[in-house]
């Protein structure tokens, strides 16, 4: 899958919803990144900030804004753009568990 990007003052940041990612949304909400309840927008701009942190740190991106700060530049589009980058994300998961199903006899 292409990596979301997040674009702040003029610079791309990349963003990937990786293990790094969850292990740090766990570790600041204390639940996996999988309980997020009902698309809460709270832990939904948690976990963005999660896979934008995650993604730079392992492309050597230099990311200095705390999610207060990164949650300030967030507009409407970039959110929904978001939403729409893990929908994509969960339809290929499911096209891909339905492909390796055998076939019916």
């Amino acid at each position: 899958m292409k990596d979301f990007e997040i674009k702040i003052k003029n610079t791309k940041y990349p963003c990937r919803i990786t293990l790094r990612a969850m292990l740090k949304f766990k570790q600041l909400t204390g639940r996996d990144w999988g309980q997020i309840e009902g698309n809460g927008i709270t832990d939904m701009i948690t976990f963005l900030w999660c896979c934008v942190w995650a993604a730079c740190a392992t492309d050597g991106v230099e990311f200095n804004y705390d999610l207060d700060q990164f949650s300030g530049f967030l507009d409407g589009s970039v959110f929904s753009d978001w939403m729409k980058y893990l929908s994509d994300a969960n339809d290929g998961e499911n096209s891909n568990k339905q492909s390796k199903k055998k076939p019916p006899l």
